[in-house]
């Protein structure tokens, strides 16, 4: 009757009472103790059951693919538990077959980012109104302690509230819809659902279901992708300085538009860590419609397939040594090349039902982790507990107080004022010594300019030379900097064009190995 159900019972309760070190990351133990006992007991891929119900575990990227990636719906989303199913709503998430087909055909182009970067300034604007209201808890006592909303909604009462506040929203745009439904998430996605002869592609219903199932999904999911990133930045204070560094010197201390948020490549990195480490959905399934060859092993109709990501995202297999370690800079070339497996991170799952919300949910926590960087520093409060659990998302069990301090435009003004030096000196003089090392020399960085006044000197003075109609070694005309300096540095040279650094190379062994890289690791 029970299955496996008693040990998996008895292993929770245990890890439950387990607290972590802050530094720790490797959390699987604590969230899911019947898989960290039985991969190393089992392997890879293992089967159970819980309660009546037969569960096969997968956890090989190419395997998680073929599940993942098939179209014919023969890996389909299980029913869910009712109390879920009445706070989600019928949306995307939980319909399956010609239903699903037909909600993703109407909501993908709400989010295409073209309609999501005029989203940017709404987020804004909500970001703002929170940040305030921490700025007043913070100007009423020396510090502030921040805890997220613990897992304590009432599900009929908020099912009700959610249904009759949506449904008296959405007529109350299709009442006006001449002046058009709204550019936010759901006008956007009202207007793509516009048939051709005016009627809704949806049913008020459905329209409602879709707005349950973003609200919750997305908002618990993104608000949890905060919460850890936070945790992460608070307890690593050289990263909060860099991104803060970045923040200030590409949005200022205004709030941002999707042209900035596309250039904090710091941001993106820490957010990705931060999917990788704590990932809100822990765990994917999928039930077989059918009798199935799955890899190398046949997997009968009605078997529950469920993919563990939290060990995926901890695999060293996938991820190196250092799996269990916060390091952003493993996605510096990008999320297919930050592990061993281009399909290592799954957080975003993939194929046909590959979360359509993922550019907005990025996008907001990008958002609203700028405007928190140019307003406030924040590190772990001595009181936090490392207890991370599994409540529908990844939660920390007993909350995350943080201590957060105002930033002063005087503390702006210096980090300002940091970053301009950083750039006009501490940078050229480090990356000079870093080639030196090498034996890589060139002419000497002047302030601001670098090599630009010698530039344009040799060069016009080269333009005023004729040469004789026989020579053809026109180097010192057309490149005379190259000219004077490739004898003077050797064949290979660094020089500074104003703030640009650049490393002229001669060898053709060198060229070819620029050349004909595959991986875009030299870009245009």
């Amino acid at each position: 009757m029970d299955g496996s159900l008693v040990e998996i019972r008895s292993l929770r309760k245990e890890a439950r009472e387990i607290i972590m070190d802050v530094p720790c990351h490797n959390i699987t133990p604590r969230v899911l103790p019947h898989y960290h006992k039985w991969i190393p007991q089992y392997g890879e891929t293992f089967f159970y059951w819980f309660g009546l119900q037969p569960r096969i575990c997968i956890t090989n990227p190419d395997m998680v693919k073929q599940v993942l990636s098939n179209k014919f719906g023969f890996y389909t989303k299980d029913k869910p538990r009712p109390a879920i199913a009445a706070l989600l709503g019928k949306g995307l998430v939980l319909t399956n077959g010609t239903d699903w087909v037909r909600h993703r055909r109407v909501v993908s182009p709400a989010f295409t980012m073209d309609k999501l970067k005029v989203m940017t300034k709404r987020m804004g604007s909500c970001a703002l109104s929170m940040l305030d209201s921490w700025q007043d808890l913070v100007m009423r006592s020396a510090k502030c302690e921040y805890l997220p909303t613990k897992w304590n909604r009432h599900k009929w009462e908020v099912e009700r509230k959610a249904t009759s506040t949506l449904r008296r929203i959405i007529q109350a745009r299709l009442d006006s819809k001449e002046s058009g439904y709204g550019n936010d998430l759901l006008g956007l996605m009202m207007e793509s659902s516009t048939n051709t002869r005016g009627g809704l592609a949806l049913s008020m219903d459905e329209i409602i279901s879709e707005c349950k199932t973003f609200f919750f999904v997305g908002h618990e999911t993104t608000a949890n992708l905060l919460t850890w990133a936070m945790f992460l930045l608070g307890s690593n204070q050289d990263w909060q300085e860099r991104l803060r560094e970045e923040v200030l010197r590409e949005c200022g201390t205004e709030a941002p538009n999707a042209d900035a948020l596309s250039k904090l490549k710091l941001v993106t990195m820490v957010l990705l860590e931060a999917l990788r480490l704590y990932c809100p959905v822990i765990m994917m399934t999928r039930r077989t419609s059918m009798d199935m060859k799955l890899g190398e092993i046949t997997v009968p109709k009605d078997v529950l397939v469920t993919i563990p990501l939290i060990v995926i995202h901890r695999s060293e297999k996938y991820w190196g040594a250092d799996a269990c370690e916060f390091n952003p800079y493993r996605f510096a070339d990008g999320i297919a090349k930050a592990g061993n497996h281009p399909n290592a991170l799954m957080a975003f799952s993939m194929g046909p039902r590959v979360c359509v919300g993922q550019n907005f949910a990025m996008m907001e926590a990008k958002t609203v982790l700028v405007m928190i960087l140019q307003r406030f520093s924040f590190s772990l409060s001595p009181q936090y507990k490392h207890a991370p659990v599994d409540m529908l998302t990844l939660h920390p069990q007993f909350g995350m107080p943080v201590t957060v301090v105002v930033m002063t435009l005087v503390i702006v003004l210096l980090l300002l004022l940091w970053n301009f030096f950083a750039v006009l000196l501490w940078r050229p003089y480090q990356l000079t010594k870093f080639f030196n090392r090498q034996g890589i020399r060139g002419p000497r960085y002047a302030f601001m300019g670098g090599s630009l006044v010698e530039i344009k000197n040799l060069k016009k003075a080269a333009s005023q030379t004729t040469m004789d109609a026989k020579c053809h070694n026109i180097t010192p005309r057309i490149l005379p900097h190259y000219h004077k300096w490739i004898p003077q540095y050797g064949e290979t040279f660094l020089y500074w064009f104003g703030l640009q650094p650049r490393i002229c190379i001669t060898d053709l062994e060198m060229v070819k190995q620029v050349l004909s890289n595959k991986f875009g690791f030299f870009t245009k």
